[in-house]
């Protein structure tokens, strides 16, 4: 009876409950400017042609408040000038002090200084503004996916937790994606966040269905966070542990179309489900507070959809980008872009937003007085 209890309370620990207030937006947002194709302006042009860096798979994407640029690459963690001017590779690689051998290095900007965690030997290395060796933490006892930033001296990180093998039954299941809070001496601080997302797992063989999200306030002490094919978003009190409020907007779905050759042939062979629509949200990006929101609508002459609400949950603005490439980040006034030139060369290119988010002057937000540009 003992054993029941405790399985019992593992799992009330770990399940994922939403909030009874859901903020529940209508389908138009309250600027009367909305449906616009945002204007801009190219400032600066980062192509690879160096002797001290390349470009293979640039991502990952992060401003410091003085308006560096740093991305990861194969082996690279790189940084840039305002201007875009290469300034240092971090990435040196094998197992020493300041060095990294995984293959998996995310890392996060805090006070503009660089923490970059290691998942082979499970560490964390944290470097000064000028790229100098501070210090290093052990993780030895977990295994983690990525980090997501330093609050109060700690970190946060997920962990996805799957089914076991004789579990997987050739249907959906929902892995786990558990945030942590883990202070500098490995110890767990706060492990209950838990985000169930669908995935078609049999015992060889699997297939993702719902997508996982997220993206961290400015102050680090809030995660958005989207992991399902719906329109929602939970916004999580990292501090707490709690999710504090979900919130969406009534969203016409797009109709899916099939992406990859195998994929009819892999739902017959498995009886594995073909998604009917497409996922409402594809990328979530933070700007001057901000939250944007990639959605699936997209138009062939205006470029995709992004809708922005305020720090409310407030469906304030939307408007359409066109761009030749994706969408890498954003910051303040500008956006970044992975491009490719007519020789097929990657290049990362920053443009400036000419007109930015409107904020309605509108009784029902308290404080917001005029347009942020």
């Amino acid at each position: 009876m003992r054993r029941v209890f405790l399985f019992l309370l593992i799992i009330i620990s770990y399940s994922f409950i939403r909030p009874q207030e859901i903020i529940e937006n209508p389908e138009k947002p309250l600027s009367r400017n909305a449906g616009r194709v945002l204007k801009l302006k190219e400032v600066i042009r980062i192509t690879d042609k160096s002797v001290d860096y390349y470009f293979k798979y640039p991502g990952d994407l992060k401003v410091a408040h003085d308006g560096c640029i740093f991305f990861r690459d194969e082996e690279q963690i790189l940084k840039f000038s305002p201007e875009g001017e290469f300034i240092r590779n971090y990435f040196k690689k094998g197992q020493g002090p300041g060095e990294i051998s995984g293959w998996n290095y995310p890392f996060a900007l805090f006070k503009d200084e660089i923490y970059v965690y290691d998942s082979n030997p499970r560490k964390i290395i944290h470097f000064d503004k000028g790229g100098d060796l501070i210090e290093e933490f052990s993780f030895k006892s977990e295994d983690y996916r990525n980090l997501y930033g330093v609050l109060d001296g700690s970190f946060i990180f997920i962990k996805n937790v799957y089914p076991s093998v004789e579990e997987r039954k050739s249907r959906l299941h929902d892995v786990k994606h558990i945030i942590f809070l883990v202070s500098n001496d490995g110890k767990v601080e706060r492990e209950n966040s838990v985000f169930p997302v669908k995935q078609f797992l049999g015992q060889n063989y699997g297939k993702g269905w719902a997508p996982f999200d997220t993206v961290i306030s400015e102050d680090n002490k809030r995660l958005y966070i989207y992991h399902t094919c719906e329109y929602m978003i939970d916004l999580l009190d990292i501090k707490k542990g709690e999710v504090i409020r979900s919130f969406n907007r009534k969203y016409p779905r797009v109709k899916y179309t099939i992406k990859y050759p195998d994929e009819e042939e892999f739902a017959k062979k498995y009886n594995a489900p073909i998604k009917k629509f497409e996922d409402d949200i594809s990328d979530l990006y933070i700007c001057k507070g901000f939250l944007w929101i990639k959605t699936s609508t997209k138009d062939k002459n205006k470029g995709d959809l992004f809708d922005v609400f305020n720090e409310e949950e407030q469906y304030i603005d939307n408007f359409y980008i066109n761009l030749k490439g994706s969408l890498m980040g954003v910051h303040e006034d500008s956006i970044f872009v992975l491009e490719t030139d007519e020789d097929e060369n990657l290049q990362i290119v920053k443009y400036k937003i000419i007109d930015g988010i409107k904020i309605p002057q509108s009784p029902g937000l308290p404080g917001l007085k005029k347009d942020v540009e």
